[in-house]
């Protein structure tokens, strides 16, 4: 039996499954899958990656939690239900969710309902027990599972914020110092946790590579960040403000606590160089700004 973890899958629904493949996870209960959030934006298919995780999360041996840009996509859904005319364009430009806005209004009532009802009851962070060590597994910031709290629900938000967006600056940073001290209504055994398992950020910031080497998973002493940049792996080269290198390097990673195995899944092998041959030499560039 093992344990895995993926993060920001963004879209990118032939990469995840060749990399369920490529770790080749079993679906009869004896592996666990751990998905860390941003199933949306960037990728060329939110809505499909976001309805093949919905039914993977049926399974009682996986476990999901929300990302940032699951949020905004939830905060939109919200908006328009309740005929807000007030959009977030910071979410639909800047953080490419335009298109999987398109692909969602493009969808049934029904299956827009479903994934309303499965983004609101996301939770915002797991733990895990494997090789007798507990891990903390979050999007971004370190936050204590959902338990029953003695907050105000003012408190609570901010705490939820803080699990979707907060940025680990460098590798030297400790996201568990002061974990209970900075939650402390949780009314529960506290963990000795091993380290927090995250994404959000861009491996690359917290280790120095060669020009051209592909990202890989950052291990660092309290944190591990599994985000190999895969949100842009299916963008085609030359046709974006996002460096060519970028969209090169981006990778789909999967962790083995186990064994802290790597696993990882590049453009070749999820067919983005196969479908996108004829177009990655012309040039054609849009306004792009990275959130």
């Amino acid at each position: 039996m093992s344990t895995y973890v993926i993060s920001d899958i963004h879209g990118n629904l032939r990469a995840l499954q060749a990399l369920l493949v490529e770790i080749d996870f079993k679906y009869d209960g004896r592996d666990k899958l751990y998905l860390l959030g941003d199933y949306v934006d960037w990728g060329p298919d939110s809505i499909a990656t976001l309805e093949y995780v919905i039914n993977l999360d049926t399974l009682p041996f996986v476990k999901c939690i929300i990302g940032n840009h699951d949020l905004m996509f939830l905060e939109e859904i919200v908006k328009n239900r309740t005929h807000s005319k007030v959009r977030d364009n910071n979410w639909l430009f800047n953080n490419r969710g335009l298109d999987t806005w398109a692909q969602y209004v493009a969808l049934p009532e029904e299956s827009q309902d479903l994934i309303y009802e499965w983004l609101r009851k996301l939770p915002y962070a797991q733990e895990t027990y494997v090789k007798r060590h507990w891990y903390l597994l979050c999007h971004a910031g370190a936050y204590l599972p959902q338990k029953k709290r003695y907050v105000n629900s003012e408190e609570l938000e901010g705490d939820k914020l803080y699990a979707v967006w907060h940025r680990i600056e460098s590798g030297d940073e400790d996201p568990l110092t002061n974990l209970y001290e900075r939650y402390p209504h949780h009314t529960w055994k506290k963990r000795r946790y091993e380290r927090l398992i995250c994404g959000h950020t861009v491996s690359v910031r917290y280790t120095k590579l060669a020009p051209g080497e592909p990202y890989r998973i950052y291990k660092g002493d309290k944190f591990i960040n599994i985000d190999c940049g895969a949100k842009c792996m299916g963008l085609i080269p030359n046709r974006e403000y996002v460096p060519a290198s970028t969209i090169l390097s981006g990778r789909l990673a999967a962790l083995r606590l186990d064994d802290m195995a790597e696993f990882y899944v590049d453009r070749d092998q999820a067919g983005y160089t196969e479908i996108y041959k004829d177009m990655e030499d012309t040039e054609l560039n849009h306004d792009y700004i990275d959130d």
